[in-house]
């Protein structure tokens, strides 16, 4: 009779297995069928997406040149008013010249201010010589390739329908993004063969280079599929700019798109899921066998105090065997049982509890004052580390007051601001340990030039070996002024041009960054922001020591409006 019941549970068990492979066939092939479809719903979308940004791409690549025309009319019209500040946003110089037979002569335009503006007259002549059509240059002379701000000026040359006359601006090429171009999860920015990024969506990313960009737009055709830092598919429109060495670039991420689920799809899932995982297990799992007829359990009278390990035989049933019947134990109450437990029940050992009816000192004082209680070595380690810690507060607040002191006494005596902000840099580089830097800002280019350094020997002199300067973008300026208006100083350490400045110049990414505004009544307008001080080595000490910082450009910007008085 086993044989037939074994074949049967074979049987039932090939069927479960059957049934589960078909179960997970079903669920597995709906979820291809729907991941097929998610797939087609994402290139589609894709495929909108890259079509609408060609469309966008044709449309400003046509305005481009069209707000470059705007520009130069907007900037000569404003030299008969003789006032600069009627130039455009981006425009630093505008000129009219005349091609004559003696040479190439200016007709129109502002008297040259300044060194800078001097030698751009001097080498606009040679330029327009050359030249029969329109170009965007980029600034060549000693006198003004030299200049850190002029990096992303160019030269615009606009010749009139007959050439005799050609107009002349030097701009900035981000004033062309100045009229807002809509993001729309798109980025767009304009680059020169050289790598340089003149203009783009992103203002922080002005003046960085990528010359590996600019050598794939060279040897690409107008459009590249790649990918962005987050794996996500990038679709990348690019067109040179006709007189011009630089690409007008597109690039749109397309996001990831989840098709909408049917929740009857989800529940059909999750069940057959489940009812896979059922008939898995019922093929798996196997029947108890029952017992063997004609045997039953015999267990043989063993008294308790031999205690031997009993033993359980089966013997036939025909085999007549007598067994003593076990004598009941009496009844015993609790009690009884606890003061005379059975033998085969070990006794736990007995525990007693701790007193607490005396205190435990908290302190070492009371330790010492107590006779009871032993003058431990930990008491005596507690009051040591306590007293070391509070004396090495009241000289760190004792040294701050002193540099305070030294730096109000020479401050007055100061007969410039450079002896001022060398005074600045000296006490934060002595209070924090750490080399300091202070940038002075020149609102009118917007940017901050290193002025004065402390904590470098001579050997490592940056002000010696050419200095530093970074950009400083007008909403940045405003945010300064928004935070010292809540009477909070903005730390501007993860500022993306002075950390780019850090990195390339020293090797340093781990810095603090303090703005120091002008002390003034807050009903008098927006603080004027005076300068950057930089701790190079940002750490312990420079984080005990920002209120003496604080207080130290407080006073600093005092006598800053003594200097301006």
């Amino acid at each position: 009779m086993g044989a037939p019941r074994q074949d049967r549970t074979r049987s039932l068990n090939i069927r479960y297995l059957l049934l589960a492979g078909v179960t997970f066939s079903l669920v597995a092939g709906m979820a291809y069928i729907e991941s097929r479809r998610s797939h087609a719903l994402a290139r589609a979308h894709r495929a909108a997406e890259s079509r609408e940004l060609d469309d966008r791409f044709g449309r400003e690549f046509d305005r481009l040149e069209m707000r470059l025309q705007e520009l130069k009319t907007q900037a000569i019209r404003a030299i008969p008013f003789a006032d600069r500040r009627r130039y455009p946003s981006g425009v630093v110089s505008a000129s009219v010249w005349t091609k004559a037979p003696s040479g190439v002569v200016r007709s129109l335009g502002f008297e040259a201010e300044g060194v800078w503006e001097q030698a751009l007259y001097r080498v606009l002549p040679a330029e327009i010589a050359k030249r029969t059509g329109a170009a965007v240059l980029p600034l060549v002379g000693p006198e003004l390739a030299n200049d850190p701000s002029g990096e992303t000026l160019r030269l615009g040359l606009f010749p009139d329908a007959d050439g005799v006359h050609v107009a002349a601006i030097a701009f900035r090429p981000h004033a062309l993004f100045a009229a807002g171009i809509p993001s729309g999860g798109v980025k767009t920015y304009l680059i020169e063969d050289s790598g340089l990024i003149l203009a783009h969506t992103n203002a922080a990313e002005v003046g960085t280079r990528t010359s590996a960009l600019a050598d794939l737009y060279r040897r690409s055709s107008h459009r590249i599929s790649s990918k962005s830092w987050e794996g996500f598919p990038t679709t990348i429109r690019f067109e040179r700019v006709p007189g011009w060495n630089a690409f007008l670039v597109m690039e749109k991420v397309h996001a990831p798109v989840r098709a909408s689920t049917n929740p009857l799809l989800i529940l059909i899932f999750i069940s057959g899921s489940l009812l896979g995982i059922l008939f898995l297990g019922l093929a798996i799992i196997r029947p108890r066998k029952p017992p063997v007829a004609g045997l039953a359990p015999i267990v043989p009278e063993v008294a308790l105090e031999t205690a031997p390990i009993p033993v359980r035989t089966f013997v036939p049933r025909s085999a007549p065997v007598t067994v003593a019947a076990p004598t009941p134990e009496p009844r015993r109450g609790l009690r009884e049982l606890r003061e005379n437990p059975p033998r085969f029940i070990p006794r736990a050992p007995a525990v007693e509890a701790p007193s607490l009816a005396a205190p435990v000192p908290t302190n070492a004082a009371q330790t010492a004052s107590d006779p009871a209680v032993p003058n431990s070595e930990l008491a005596r380690f507690l009051t040591a580390r306590k007293a070391r810690s509070e004396t090495a507060e009241q000289n760190r607040l004792r040294r701050e007051k002193i540099l305070l002191e030294e730096f109000e006494t020479e401050a007055r005596r100061a007969k410039g601001r450079e002896r001022l902000e060398t005074k600045i840099v000296e006490s934060v580089s002595s209070a924090t340990k750490s080399p300091a830097l202070f940038f002075r800002y020149d609102p009118l280019q917007g940017i901050a030039r290193l002025s004065a350094e402390a904590g470098y020997p001579a050997s490592r002199s940056i002000l010696g070996a050419g200095g530093m300067s970074f950009a400083l973008e007008t909403g940045l300026v405003t945010e300064i002024h928004a935070e010292v208006a809540r009477g909070r100083a903005l730390n501007l350490w993860e500022y993306p041009p002075l950390v780019r400045v850090m990195l390339t110049r020293l090797g340093i990414a781990n810095f603090e960054a303090w703005p120091m505004t002008e002390a003034r009544n807050p009903h008098a307008g927006p603080p004027r922001l005076l300068g950057v001080l930089v701790v190079a080595e940002s750490g312990v000490d420079s984080v005990l020591h920002r209120e003496f910082m604080g207080a130290l450009l407080e006073r600093a910007s005092r006598h800053y409006a003594r200097q301006d008085a």
